[in-house]
């Protein structure tokens, strides 16, 4: 716990430091596309003591060439065998995160990144009938999917690195970038069915990261 504070505590400060750096360029007023990083990577995360499968996006603007800051979703879900006691055909489970990151280039040699990040945000655990259908409507008319039996609410907080190789140089038209994630979950709060330390546990990611767009 020492190291993911102290891990915290630089990040916010490269933050400050970045934003007080930002308001003494000229050229910080409006945003550029050429600053703005798109990852999009398949998951795999221990939830329950069973690996859970899905994907997961994030946006970046990077104010700085080495600090970027932006949104994150991940989401995953799969039938379970655990019923939690409640009297329910088919159990599945959704797992879900939305936060905010915050991320470091650490090092940048040749065609290869090591970035440190820190996401705070919610996680939302549903869970769900899947012998049960109920009805909701989109634009494109109506749907079905599984009743929702109960959900747990989550306070984020998740630290993580990663490694990203460029393997496409278009001089940020975008360049594109092989990336490999590993993160570490900490969740907080009270669920209605199981406690935050199921939930808590690695994530690791493969995916693309696409950067700058002119």
């Amino acid at each position: 716990m020492k190291k993911i504070f102290f891990l915290f505590i630089f990040l916010t400060f490269t933050g400050t430091l970045c934003n007080a750096q930002c308001r003494h360029r000229t050229n910080c007023s409006l945003p550029s596309w050429d600053q703005i990083s798109f990852d999009i990577y398949a998951t795999n995360a221990p939830i329950l003591d069973q690996n859970f499968y899905g994907f997961g996006m994030d946006m970046k603007y990077f104010l700085l060439d080495r600090f970027g800051t932006g949104a994150v979703v991940n989401m995953a879900g799969k039938r379970i065998p655990e019923n939690f006691h409640y009297a329910i055909g088919q159990p599945t489970l959704t797992f879900s995160e939305i936060g905010w990151i915050n991320q470091y280039n650490f090092i940048s040699v040749g065609n290869m990144r090591i970035n440190l990040n820190l996401t705070n945000g919610l996680a939302v655990a549903n869970l769900a009938d899947n012998s049960i259908k109920e009805k909701y409507w989109t634009k494109y008319g109506e749907q079905t999917r599984a009743k929702s039996i109960a959900c747990n609410y989550y306070y984020l907080f998740e630290p993580g690195a990663e490694i990203s190789y460029k393997v496409i140089s278009n001089d940020h038209n975008p360049d594109f970038y092989l990336v490999a994630k590993s993160n570490y979950r900490f969740l907080c709060g009270q669920g209605k069915y199981s406690s935050a330390s199921s939930f808590s546990d690695y994530l690791f990611a493969f995916g693309i990261s696409m950067v700058g767009l002119k």
